[in-house]
This record gives C-alpha cells, sequence and structure tokens, in this order.
C-alpha cells in the first residue's frame, strides 16, 4: 500500500510540472499576442486588420518594444519557432496528451488522456477485487484451517521423514505461527497441509500426505484465492497498457511535432516588420513583409 501510495503521488507530480511546463509555453505567445494588440488598439486601428496570420499559429516576437520604443522598432513581429521533438516526446511519457498539445493538436491529447484515465480506472477496479477476494480468503483461512492439526501430524514423524517435505508453515522464535503470504499459499497449495482443515476426516496420527483426504474448506478456499490472483493479473494487464500508451503517445508526440515543423517551415522565410512613420503629422505603423528564398 506504501509503495502504491508513492506511486500516486510521484504520478501526480508529474502531471504538475509537465502541465506547468506545457501551460508555460503555450501562455507565452498568448500573453505576446495580447501586448501587441494593446498596442494596435492604443492607436484606435483594429487590430486584426493588420495582422491576418493567427491561423499559422505564429511565435510572436517580444511586444514590449511596441509600446516603449515605437519610433526604434524594426522588430520581426511574426517569427516561426518550431516544436521541440524531443520535448514534445518527454511531456507524452510522463502524460499522454502533453506532448500532442505542446504540439499544437487538439484532439489527439483528448484521445491520449481519455485511454490513459480509462486504464487507470480499469487496473483500480480489479485491483480492489483483487484485494477483497485477498482479505476474503484469508478470514475463511482464519475460521476453517487449524495449523495445531498440522504440527500434530509434522510432529509424528521422524528426522528422515521430514526431509521428504520442502515446505513448512513458518513460525517465529516462540514457535507462534506467523500468518504472511508464505502462509497462507502453503495451506491451500500443498497436499502436507490438508490435514489442517477442519473437514479433513482424518486424525492428524492417521493423515497420509500421499493420500489426503478430500476436504469442501479446501477447495473453496483454492477458488476464493484463485479469483484474487485474477483480479490481480488483470490489474498488471492495465498497467502494461498504461506504459504502453505512455510509449505510443510519446511517439506520436515527436510526430505531431515535426510534422507541426514542416507544416511552419513555408512560412520561416517570411519576415513581418512594424516600422513608425510620420504622415500628417502623426505616428502612424507600417508593415513590411519580405520573403527571403533560399
Amino acid at each position: 500500500m506504501k509503495l502504491k501510495r508513492f506511486a500516486l503521488w510521484a504520478f501526480a507530480a508529474s502531471i504538475l510540472v509537465v502541465c506547468g511546463s506545457v501551460w508555460a509555453s503555450q501562455s507565452e505567445a498568448t500573453a505576446n499576442k495580447e501586448l501587441v494588440g494593446s498596442y494596435f488598439a492604443s492607436l484606435n486601428r483594429p487590430f486584426d486588420s493588420y495582422l491576418e496570420i493567427e491561423e499559422v499559429s505564429p511565435s510572436w516576437a517580444e511586444a514590449k518594444y511596441l509600446s516603449e520604443k515605437p519610433g526604434q522598432l524594426e522588430e520581426d513581429i511574426y517569427a516561426f519557432k518550431p516544436k521541440n521533438t524531443r520535448l514534445a516526446f518527454f511531456y507524452s511519457m510522463l502524460i499522454p496528451g502533453a506532448g500532442e498539445f505542446y504540439a499544437g493538436s487538439k484532439i489527439k491529447p483528448l484521445l491520449f488522456l481519455g485511454l490513459e484515465a480509462s486504464l487507470w480506472a480499469g487496473y483500480f477496479v480489479y485491483d480492489g477485487k483483487g484485494n477483497d477476494k485477498e482479505d476474503e480468503y484469508r478470514l475463511f483461512a482464519d475460521q476453517n484451517y487449524d495449523p495445531d492439526r498440522y504440527f500434530t501430524w509434522w510432529n509424528t514423524l521422524d528426522t528422515t521423514e521430514k526431509k521428504e517435505f520442502s515446505h513448512d508453515l513458518p513460525v517465529d522464535e516462540q514457535g507462534n505461527v506467523i500468518k504472511n503470504l508464505e502462509y497462507y499459499e502453503n495451506v491451500g497449495k500443498y497436499d502436507q497441509f490438508s490435514v489442517g482443515w477442519e473437514d479433513a476426516g482424518v486424525s492428524p496420527e492417521q493423515f497420509d500426505p500421499r493420500n489426503p483426504p478430500p476436504s469442501a474448506y479446501r477447495n473453496t478456499y483454492l477458488d476464493t484465492r484463485d479469483e484474487s490472483n485474477r483480479m490481480f493479473s488483470r490489474a498488471r494487464t492495465f498497467t502494461v497498457c498504461v506504459l504502453v500508451n505512455h510509449v505510443l503517445s510519446g511517439f506520436d508526440a515527436a510526430l505531431t511535432a515535426r510534422s507541426y515543423n514542416k507544416k511552419q517551415e513555408r512560412f520561416a522565410g517570411l519576415h513581418l516588420k512594424m516600422k513608425m512613420r510620420e504622415y500628417q503629422n502623426e505616428s502612424i505603423p507600417q508593415l513590411t513583409l519580405t520573403k527571403s528564398f533560399y
């Protein structure tokens, strides 16, 4: 339980880190865009009539110069900044969909994050069922298995006969039975321990482990224990699927970032600059669009 709790806290911390990083990278462009827009608004001119390039998701230049040094500005308003494929891969490896969101996708983050949530939900459902069944078969053994009957038979054996058996019930230094994982596995799995079940129908002195008597209690116990193990196995399958989802999302995020960069490369040679010009005793912005050919 402590390990699961630590894993949940670590996962939550990684979510906060990645979300903060992605939010910072996305909000920087938004903040700069708002600064540019506020400058045009101060000139009583509609912003959208000057820059109709929002659809290509531009990265805006440092807009503070628009208000601080308008007479000296000759900065490139539109400047393409490629997405880092390794960073996109890292984001999605931690949180599926985060890298896709960083790369500009809107649908893929929902798909990968939704799948992640569903897989974790499946894990917790089956892990909880496994724990419930585990509690059930342990309680059943505590109520219907008597280790004293087993030790009574065990003490009738001599040293040579005891060496024929490779398992025993765990005890502490005072000889008290330790009811751990080994204990609950042995009492149901191996025939030599079947004498301890209350419905064994034979005395410990007459018990023969090579021909154990039938026990309905033992069969019920084994069925419940098998059901618990099946639930835990399904929970582990969900964790494997979670890992696969992280890996697939990581590679997809890198490809999405790469695709984004290729689509934007056609605008890489565009330079949109603004200068302040005097016109009829008034300072007005002049936009210059240039194209570089390589």
